[in-house]
C-alpha cells in the first residue's frame, strides 16, 4: 500500500471518529421537540395574557388621564371666565378709585380752608381756656376746702365706729370672762365638795384642753394644747371628768399643737380617758398615788 493510501485511510478513520463523537453528543443531548413546543406555546400564552392585562391597565390609566385632562380643561375655562370677571371688577374698582381720589383732593383743599378758620377759632378758645383755668383754680381751692371738711367728718365717723366696735368687743369679752369665771367657780366648788384642795392656784396663764390619747401601761397622757397655746415643759395639769378628780400629770414633752405628760397622782375615778378635761388652773395635793 502506498503512502497516499495510508494517509487517506488515516483521514477516513479520523473522520469516522469525529462523526461518532458528534452522534454520541447529539444522542446524549437529544430534545423532545414536541414537549418543548408545548411548553413554549404555554409560556407565550401566559406572557400574552400578562401583556394583555398590562395593556388593559394602561388603557384604563389612559382613559382616566384623559378624563382628568378634560376636568382640568373645564377648570381652566372656568378660571379664565373668572379671570375675565375679575379683570372687569378691577377696571370698575380703578374707576371708583379715580373718583375717590378726585374727591379726596377736593376734600384736602377744603381741609386747608377749614384749618385756617380753625386756627382763628383756637386762638379765641385759648383765651377762653385761660379764663376757665383761672375759674378752675378758684373752684378747685373751694373743692379742696370742702373735701378737707368732709374728710375730717369721715375720719371722725370712722373713729366713732371703731370705738363702738371696740366697746362691743370688750363687752363680749367681759361677758365671756364672766361666764368662764362662773364656770371655774362652779368647778372649783364641785372639786372642793369632793375633797380637792383648790386653794393653791398657780399664778400663770389658764390653759385648758382635752385628753386626746392615753397609754395606761406607761402612764402617758396626750393633751390637745401645746406650745402655740403657751404650754411649757414642767407644767402641771389636773385631769378631771364632770367635776370629779381623775389624775395629775407633769408635762415632759411639748409640740406646737399638743403636749404629753406622765401621771404622778391618780384619783378614785380610774385612769384618764380620751375626752377628759385638763387644766393647769387647779392644784391637787390631797391624794396619794396608787401603787
Amino acid at each position: 500500500m502506498s503512502t497516499l493510501s495510508k494517509v487517506f485511510v488515516v483521514l477516513v478513520f479520523i473522520v469516522a471518529l469525529v462523526k461518532l463523537g458528534v452522534d454520541a453528543t447529539l444522542f446524549a443531548q437529544r430534545v423532545d421537540w414536541k414537549d418543548k413546543f408545548v411548553k413554549e406555546r404555554n409560556y407565550h400564552y401566559q406572557t400574552e395574557q400578562v401583556k394583555n392585562t398590562e395593556i388593559s391597565d394602561l388603557m384604563l390609566q389612559r382613559d382616566n388621564l384623559n378624563e382628568f385632562i378634560h376636568i382640568l380643561q373645564e377648570k381652566v375655562q372656568t378660571l379664565e371666565r373668572e379671570g375675565s370677571a375679575k379683570s372687569m371688577q378691577i377696571a370698575n374698582l380703578q374707576r371708583q378709585f379715580d373718583a375717590v381720589d378726585a374727591n379726596f383732593k377736593r376734600l384736602i383743599s377744603d381741609m386747608d380752608v377749614f384749618v385756617q378758620n380753625l386756627n382763628v377759632q383756637l386762638t379765641q378758645m385759648q383765651d377762653m381756656a385761660n379764663k376757665v383755668d383761672e375759674w378752675r383754680v378758684k373752684v378747685a381751692k373751694a373743692e379742696a376746702e370742702r373735701h378737707s371738711a368732709l374728710q375730717g367728718e369721715l375720719y371722725a365717723r370712722q373713729e366713732l365706729e371703731i370705738m363702738e366696735k371696740s366697746l362691743s368687743a370688750k363687752e363680749e369679752d367681759y361677758i365671756s370672762l364672766a361666764r368662764e369665771k362662773k364656770r371655774l367657780e362652779e368647778t372649783m366648788k364641785t372639786l372642793n365638795d369632793r375633797g380637792v384642795d383648790t386653794s393653791m392656784v398657780p399664778p400663770q396663764k389658764t390653759l385648758e384642753g382635752k385628753v386626746t390619747a392615753v397609754s395606761p401601761e406607761i402612764g402617758l397622757v396626750i393633751v390637745s394644747i401645746g406650745k402655740d397655746d403657751g404650754v411649757l415643759e414642767g407644767n402641771v395639769f389636773t385631769v378631771y371628768r364632770g367635776g370629779q378628780f381623775v389624775a395629775k400629770l407633769t408635762i415632759d414633752r411639748v409640740d406646737a399643737r399638743w403636749s404629753a405628760g406622765r401621771v404622778n397622782l391618780k384619783g378614785q375615778a380610774g385612769d384618764p380617758r380620751v375626752g377628759d378635761d385638763a387644766s393647769n388652773s387647779i392644784a391637787v395635793s390631797s391624794f396619794k398615788s396608787n401603787p
